[in-house]
């Protein structure tokens, strides 16, 4: 009751903003389990089918809302070991497809099969968290030194090693890889999907980022058919098709549907000419920092995560206006927070009022009894003459 509802308020309204989105995205979990347990699994007759590594559609339709379907009527059958392409418009389903592959989409009919295969996912957008460089590439797996050092070379992240100072690989990278250029956060996810040593590869255009012969170079190294992955299960999706000539399947896509699938020499374009006029320089030509987007390495070994310091100073009066004054509600809000801390301070101080008012009233009405009680047996007296 003393309680000021000012101190309240505020944290009452600070957490029910927070539940809805937390209640929305429980519930998206909840529903996303209970369609993954309604998955129809196809089994098949061939042999290939029933090995990990395999991915088998009939029929397949997916939606995120579970209403409308972003893809509709699927039938793939991609065998264990191959080199798929996946090409498309922008727009055309092509990570959709990765994702409901991995299960985050809805399945609302058909049948899938994946044989309980592993999955090693590289994104279109690198996900990189606060670490050392060696621990975003293992994510948590045991120190393999042999593999490990074969996936560095294979990503081309040697060079980056010798530039990230005496820490090499031991170098603390920041949040969302902050002292990282965009082609290096792509190269340690890419190192991070081979390292994890999974039955499919899902590749959502790792090499647009990089450049045309690091890019080529890392293609040979990681993803073709003389790579670390050339026994894996592979699926592409990339925009240079000049990249897909050694490719065992192809799957171009088109408004959330397979517009057609088949084996690359069927829907050849005009690549060879353009791998016969680059091949021979891009295979003479040595990979330097300046195409890796390797900066200059940092003058001490000193991490970049340092302890805060807290300052003290006086805060302009002005820099309290603007912060009250913010939208969206503006100059308004700031005069309903006066009000309502003002409303506050009353009703907390009204409280002390009663608590010192009440008893000094209990006083005056004992006293009141009292005196009743004297004074009856002289009414009563006054009563009985007539």
């Amino acid at each position: 009751m003393r309680g000021p509802i000012v101190h309240g308020f505020p944290k009452a309204i600070e957490k029910l903003s927070q539940l809805r989105p937390a209640w929305q995205r429980i519930d998206r979990l909840i529903q996303l389990l209970i369609n993954e347990g309604k998955r129809t699994l196809h089994t098949s007759d061939n042999n290939h089918y029933q090995q990990k590594g395999a991915i088998t559609m009939r029929n397949a339709s997916f939606s995120w809302n579970g209403h409308d379907d972003c893809l509709s009527s699927l039938n793939i059958d991609i065998v264990p070991g191959t080199f798929v392409g996946i090409v498309g418009v922008v727009g055309s389903g092509k990570s959709s497809l990765f994702a409901a592959i991995l299960g985050e989409m809805i399945q609302t009919q058909g049948e899938v099969h994946i044989n309980d295969s592993s999955f090693a996912y590289a994104p279109q957008c690198p996900w990189i968290f606060s670490d050392t460089l060696r621990a975003n590439i293992l994510f948590e797996k045991p120190y393999d030194e042999q593999r490990y050092m074969s996936v560095l070379c294979a990503c081309c992240l040697d060079i980056d090693l010798t530039m990230l100072g005496p820490r090499g690989d031991l170098t603390i990278i920041g949040e969302k890889g902050v002292n990282l250029s965009g082609g290096q956060k792509v190269r340690v996810s890419l190192a991070r999907a081979l390292y994890a040593d999974a039955d499919i590869y899902l590749l959502d255009d790792p090499l647009a980022a990089l450049d045309r012969i690091v890019g080529k170079r890392i293609y040979d190294q990681c993803i073709g058919p003389n790579s670390l992955l050339k026994n894996k299960t592979r699926l592409l999706i990339t925009h240079q098709t000049q990249l897909l000539t050694d490719i065992h399947q192809t799957i171009i896509l088109a408004h959330g549907r397979i517009e057609s699938q088949d084996y690359y020499n069927v829907v050849k374009t005009g690549s060879d000419e353009i791998d016969q006029k680059y091949g021979k320089i891009e295979e003479e030509t040595a990979i330097s920092p300046a195409m890796l987007e390797i900066g200059q390495p940092p003058t001490t070994p000193d991490s970049i995560i340092v302890d805060e310091v807290s300052k003290i100073h006086n805060v302009n009066y002005s820099l309290w206006y603007s912060l009250f004054t913010a939208p969206p509600l503006g100059l308004f809000g700031l005069c309903i927070m006066i009000i309502l801390v003002v409303l506050g301070e009353i009703l907390y101080d009204g409280t002390f009022l009663w608590l010192t008012q009440w008893p000094q009233q209990s006083e005056n009405n004992d006293d009141q009894r009292t005196q009743q009680l004297f004074l009856l047996p002289d009414i009563e007296w006054l009563k009985s003459f007539p």
